[in-house]
């Protein structure tokens, strides 16, 4: 298995925790874009092109698109998402399954994901701590990238994740339950 990783690296705590998403994982091609990279939508292109296995985007986005780290522009929005060659796609992004279900992209996706307190806040999650959340999230990346590393279909992510999902917290509720599979 390849696979090649975009991400969207914003400097922050919210985006550094995503590494937990293709740590241990072989033969990963990672392409990280920050505030400094250039020419990204020339390198975001090639990756696209070339991955024909696994291709991961992350970071910080919204229904448009996956946010570049100069929150200007888009990394993956209707334009290029044509270009995608891999068999399997993975948008884990705030609202990367309105994204993928409006551009008609086959994958797994995150919806609104709660990565810190102030999104908490917004979406009436009052019960846990910025620790607890931050925590819940690394989980979740180690959660996916165990299951890329066991090679589980993805049509299998919903269940497998949900199954392991404390969903007694109030963010871990609302983040699993904002998960997405088109196939």
């Amino acid at each position: 298995m390849s696979m090649t990783v975009i991400f969207s690296d914003f400097k922050d705590t919210d985006t550094q925790v995503l590494v937990a998403l293709w740590e241990n994982l072989p033969d990963v091609k990672l392409l990280r874009i920050t505030r400094d990279s250039r020419n990204v939508r020339k390198k975001v292109l090639q990756a696209m092109v070339n991955e024909k296995d696994t291709i991961l985007f992350c970071g910080h986005g919204t229904s448009s698109g996956l946010l570049s780290p100069t929150w200007g522009d888009f990394l993956l929005d209707e334009d290029n998402v044509r270009h995608i060659s891999a068999r399997r796609v993975i948008g884990i992004w705030c609202h990367a399954a309105q994204f993928a279900e409006s551009v008609e992209l086959k994958g797994f996706f995150s919806s609104m994901f709660i990565s810190n307190i102030r999104e908490a806040h917004m979406e009436n999650c009052i019960g846990s701590s910025a620790d607890v959340i931050t925590e819940q999230e690394v989980l979740f990346c180690k959660r996916v990238n165990q299951l890329i590393l066991d090679n589980v279909p993805m049509d299998q992510w919903l269940n497998a994740l949900h199954s392991q999902a404390d969903k007694t917290i109030d963010v871990v509720k609302f983040n699993y339950n904002g998960l997405r599979y088109f196939g």
